[in-house]
C-alpha cells in the first residue's frame, strides 16, 4: 500500500500550529528575560535601584520607618516612597 499524503489544508494547519508555537515560546522567553525587566526598572526608577538590591532596598525602607515614626515625613510622604521602593523588590 503506498503512503496516503497530506492535503494541503492539513500541512498548512500544521504550519500554523507550528507558527503559533514559536510565538508563545518567544512571548515567553521575553517575559522572563531578566535583562529586560533590569533595563527597564533602570530607565523608569530615579533614584537608581535595581531589583538586585534587594538588602539595599530594605535598609532604605528601616530608615523611611524610622522618619515616619520620627515624625520628619508625613503619611503621604511615606506611603509613596513606600511603594515606589517596594515595587523594586523582585519576590
Amino acid at each position: 500500500m503506498a503512503a496516503q499524503r497530506s492535503s494541503a489544508s492539513k500541512r498548512q494547519r500544521d504550519i500554523d500550529k507550528r507558527s503559533r508555537a514559536a510565538e508563545k515560546r518567544d512571548r515567553r522567553q521575553r517575559k522572563s528575560d531578566p535583562s529586560d525587566e533590569a533595563s527597564a526598572t533602570e530607565a523608569g526608577g530615579d533614584d537608581g535601584v535595581t531589583p538586585a538590591d534587594s538588602g539595599a532596598i530594605l535598609e532604605q525602607m528601616e530608615q523611611l520607618q524610622r522618619e515616619f515614626d520620627a515624625e520628619i515625613i508625613d503619611f503621604e510622604t511615606y506611603d509613596a516612597r513606600k511603594a515606589e521602593l517596594l515595587s523594586h523588590i523582585q519576590i
